[in-house]
């Protein structure tokens, strides 16, 4: 009787003492949580590896473990916590078999180990084809790669899957724009305003698209509301420009070029880019001498930029001649018109015309030699680059095709000695920027 007694005591205490144990190892666990919710991972990381030690088979710690490494910035440590998750056979709550992959995935892609973080993430999307965090991630992940087109397929599929995931509509935006889909560009981004208006990146983004179609009344409205964020002010002021240039509205573009250039930017290549294209537009405003001062500055950073030096040496020989300066900031009628009468000086009278390439006129027309009418093609450039033996090809090719017996190349710059050297045994006139000045004065006499 007394040894049952003594039996039935011994299994009573037992009982209690797991009972005790189990109810502190849950006080121990809720307490980590409520730790590891509140932000205090080094206090819920000493609690956790405790409970660790005691019960090393518990994938549970392994997952918070894991958790607080990652948040404390330990990302290597979390790696190896979340991986021994992962050889889990079963994965009980609060553990989920996605989300353990998806943490191995982010946290390779952070770490630089893409071919791994792409094998997690797909691991993800097997066994949850519409997570669309691991969709967006391999899309982003493509995309870095060079694989533009199958980067466009993944975020497809992630803002299919979540319809309201912004940042995946505004990389899909992105995309199709570098790859000038503009249709697919402008829906991704209108819906990434749509979901949310107070993103500065998709505004920019959906203006230069906008820009792009042409839509300007739209784009200028979206350039505006991007200009508020410093990352996108300078590049938004030189497209505003740029869209009021289009529109012939010089003052409204040189006023927004102007503030792109008070405002500066850390990369100097598009203030270089920004300061050519604007003295160009410069001085078909008249404004020359501002144009130079330009052109100088962009010349003291980048002394080989474009044809800049000879930008230099041309206007400011040009800025030397009042009919020359009237002549290369004249507009394209004015240009068309000056052309018109250096062939009645010619005496060449004109059949038809048709513009080229920027600042050049191809005139067709006839003229008396000796008792006959022939054919001649005359090539009219407003150029600042020396003109070379190709445009002189150029113009022989043309007058093969019309069947015309005499040619003429007038510039405002000048002949290269190959160009000079072709024309001398062809039916070619070559008038350069020399002979041009001394016609312009009965041209605007």
């Amino acid at each position: 009787m007394i040894l049952l007694l003594i039996v039935v005591l011994i299994l009573t205490l037992g009982v209690v003492a797991v009972v005790l144990i189990n109810a502190q190892q849950k006080s121990r666990k809720e307490k980590a949580l409520t730790h590891l919710k509140n932000g205090e991972y080094s206090d819920a990381m000493r609690l956790y590896t405790e409970m660790y030690k005691r019960n090393p088979n518990d994938k549970t710690l392994n997952w918070y473990i894991g958790l607080c490494h990652e948040n404390l910035g330990n990302q290597e440590l979390a790696l190896v916590e979340y991986n021994k998750v992962a050889l889990s056979m079963v994965f009980l709550p609060p553990l989920n078999e996605a989300e353990v992959h998806e943490r191995i995935a982010m946290i390779n892609a952070r770490l630089g180990n893409l071919e791994k973080a792409t094998h997690e993430f797909r691991i993800v999307t097997a066994l949850d084809p519409n997570h669309a965090n691991a969709l967006y991630q391999l899309g982003i992940i493509e995309r870095d790669s060079g694989e533009p087109q199958r980067a466009i397929t993944s975020l497809n599929k992630a803002v299919r899957a979540d319809d309201s995931f912004v940042q995946a509509y505004v990389e899909l935006g992105k995309l199709n724009y570098n790859l000038n889909y503009l249709e697919r560009a402008k829906k991704a981004l209108r819906r990434a305003v749509q979901l949310d208006h107070f993103l500065s990146e998709t505004h920019y983004y959906y203006a230069l698209t906008l820009e792009k179609m042409r839509n300007f009344k739209e784009s200028i409205e979206e350039f505006q509301i991007a200009l508020k964020d410093n990352r996108y002010a300078f590049d938004s002021y030189a497209h505003l420009g740029h869209i009021y240039i289009e529109m012939s509205n010089a003052v409204q573009a040189f006023e927004n070029f102007e503030k792109a250039l008070e405002l500066g930017t850390d990369n100097p290549e598009k203030i270089v880019e920004l300061k050519y294209d604007y003295a160009n537009y410069l001085v078909r405003a008249g404004e020359l001498n501002r144009a130079l001062k330009l052109w100088k500055e962009v010349q003291a950073v980048s002394p080989e930029f474009k044809d800049t030096v000879q930008k230099i040496e041309i206007y400011g020989e040009v800025g030397r001649s009042e009919n020359l300066t009237r002549l290369m900031t004249s507009s394209k009628q004015d240009f068309l018109t000056a052309g018109l009468s250096l062939c009645r000086i010619l005496r060449i009278h004109v059949e038809k015309h048709k513009f080229g390439m920027e600042d050049f006129v191809e005139f067709t027309g006839g003229m008396r030699q000796e008792r006959e009418e022939v054919t001649v093609i005359v090539h009219f450039a407003r150029w600042t680059s020396q003109v070379g033996e190709i445009p002189v090809r150029d113009l022989l090719e043309r007058m093969t095709e019309e069947n015309a017996a005499k040619g003429c190349f007038i510039t405002t710059s000048l002949f290269s000695a190959k160009a000079m050297k072709h024309a001398k045994v062809r039916p070619i006139n070559l008038i350069d920027r020399h002979k041009l000045e001394e016609m312009l004065v009965k041209v605007y006499s």
